[in-house]
């Protein structure tokens, strides 16, 4: 096999190495190269695509940095990275009905509901929170919250970070939010019961690459962004109830928003 030429007439200018990932990248995404396939050695690709080996390795590494494929190590060569994506339901999950009806974490019942096994590691502490939260919660940037951080695991795999920021009224009034068990019924619920039932929620999503932190908890391989969710539900008071950010790996996650045309 040789590189393709592309249309009648035009030269690719693009290096080599890019043109050999452009190939690879079609087949895999055609699924001619599945999840798990082991993909040419160096020295093969470099027989087949008619390339150098130096070529064939940059075009691999590139593909490697983009999260598509992963290294087995010198000996072993590479394959394609099996990832299967779940939908993050970002306005579906925080609904009152489904989560009165729901039994378990809501989003451990999202991913219950998919055929996949999640599980947590939660960690509950005081801290001061970041400018920004902060700035959300509208309290003194030296001021302490109560924060419940969660590590969300899936098929023992970490697909997510979400951790979750609580101002001192809302301690004072749920004692339970510091203690560090998984609750039921969880915090939303626990405070709506004491007169703080979310009224409107604002979000704010950026796209961004990982912190060295983040890429280590949640395994990333080189080149994957992150989509950090930061959500402020606010109660009729316009109080802000509880800031939570959220992590999600872009090789792991879809966001789904649904969206009332009334409210356009």
């Amino acid at each position: 096999m040789r590189l393709r030429t592309g249309r009648v007439g035009h030269v690719d200018t693009k290096p080599r190495y890019e043109q050999v990932a452009l190939e690879l990248r079609e087949q895999i995404s055609a699924g001619e190269l599945a999840p798990g396939d082991r993909l040419p050695s160096e020295n093969q690709l470099s027989d087949k695509m008619g390339v150098s080996r130096d070529v064939a390795r940059k075009a691999l590494q590139l593909l490697v940095n983009e999260g598509l494929i992963e290294s087995w190590g010198r000996q072993q060569g590479y394959r394609v990275r099996d990832i299967q994506p779940l939908t993050y339901y970002a306005t579906k999950s925080e609904l009152a009905s489904r989560r009165s009806k729901a039994t378990n974490d809501i989003w451990m019942t999202d991913v219950m509901e998919t055929g996949r096994r999640p599980a947590i590691a939660l960690s509950v502490y005081m801290a001061q929170p970041s400018p920004e939260v902060a700035e959300l919660l509208k309290i003194a940037d030296d001021e302490t919250v109560a924060v419940r951080r969660r590590l969300r695991m899936v098929d023992d795999q970490p697909y997510a970070i979400s951790v979750a920021h609580f101002p001192t009224w809302a301690l004072k009034k749920v004692p339970e939010l510091a203690h560090p068990v998984d609750l039921q019924p969880g915090p939303a619920a626990l405070l709506t019961k004491v007169g703080h039932e979310p009224d409107r929620i604002v979000d704010r999503i950026r796209l961004r690459m990982p912190t060295p932190e983040e890429r280590d908890t949640l395994r990333l391989p080189p080149g994957v962004p992150v989509a950090e969710h930061i959500r402020t539900p606010y109660d009729r008071n316009g109080n802000a109830i509880r800031v939570t950010v959220t992590v999600l790996p872009g090789d792991r996650w879809t966001l789904e928003y649904e969206v009332n045309p009334n409210d356009i």
